[in-house]
């Protein structure tokens, strides 16, 4: 198919080197966005699909969008350029470890590739999107510890203590998609943190609560992923696990990260497909705002 259709908007989708599939849907719906998020980074954007939900759940948010593959940054600019929120959007065809921005990032967000080299493919392009070769986890990891917005920690810590707390009434108030604040859920919020000062409530309300990184991968990575992250001093809060059906293992791992040790990590289960193979319910409800 060389063209997607979403709710809100159309990717076209036959150029990239990755094409548009259940992984980038799952983490542009499930990824934590906060009101007050005003840069954001899609690295190796592909079609530009999960910047364009990005951009869909956070109507303030500019977002950079960066690929290797210049085909790929081409489609994903023309995405954009088409979508209601062109002006807010940019793709650039840049390498990671070449990338200087002039910013610091409330969120980074990355579908990466998670193939080893002995699996190559023998497209050159298609190997590039998907083999850790081209962009290991460590390099995502040391990018986000440098350019990631800074933390107010006494803040960021009573987040984390208090999210399993309103996760079901946020979701409940989401005006498009799990893990956005709406402004009802963000008084919630501040009711739920009495130990905040002054200051940290108008960080939390403004979305400078502090930067996050957002990646989906196998499950399988996950020891090695948190491992990884810890030497570049970044921590998960979050840990969404996903499987097609309830009788399989889990086959992916959404994990967002914070420079914030947590002492309770947010850890969530999400199946995707009921018996019969339709949509199972959470899944239904994680894409509403984007699926037709």
């Amino acid at each position: 198919m060389s063209e997607f259709r979403f709710k809100r908007f159309s990717v076209q989708n036959e150029k990239s080197a990755l094409k548009l599939g259940t992984d980038a849907v799952l983490l542009g719906s499930a990824m934590t966005i906060l009101p007050g998020d005003a840069r954001m980074l899609d690295i190796g954007t592909g079609t530009g699909v999960i910047a364009l939900m990005a951009a869909q759940r956070c109507r303030a948010a500019c977002i950079d969008a960066i690929d290797i593959d210049a085909p790929s940054v081409e489609e994903a600019g023309a995405n954009f350029a088409s979508s209601p929120w062109g002006e807010r959007l940019a793709a650039f065809e840049v390498d990671l470890n070449k990338f200087t921005p002039n910013c610091q990032y409330d969120l980074i967000f990355t579908n990466p590739p998670y193939y080893d080299s002995s699996l190559k493919n023998p497209d050159e392009r298609s190997a590039r999107a998907r083999h850790t070769d081209s962009l290991s986890y460590s390099q995502i990891f040391a990018f986000a510890a440098e350019h990631l917005a800074p933390l107010p920690l006494e803040a960021d810590a009573s987040f984390v203590e208090h999210l399993p707390k309103f996760s079901a009434e946020q979701t409940k108030l989401c005006e498009s998609g799990v893990g956005l604040l709406p402004s009802e859920a963000r008084s919630l919020f501040v009711e739920h943190l009495p130990k905040f000062q002054a200051e940290q409530t108008e960080s939390c309300e403004d979305g400078t609560i502090g930067g996050r990184l957002s990646m989906i991968l196998p499950a399988t990575e996950e020891k090695m992923l948190l491992r990884t992250a810890a030497g570049f001093g970044l921590y998960p809060f979050r840990l969404l696990r996903i499987r097609s059906t309830e009788k399989k293992p889990f086959s992916r791992l959404i994990a967002e990260f914070s420079r914030q040790r947590q002492g309770e990590v947010l850890q969530e289960e999400l199946t995707i497909l009921q018996p019969d193979g339709s949509r199972s319910a959470a899944y239904s409800q994680l894409t509403s705002e984007f699926y037709l």
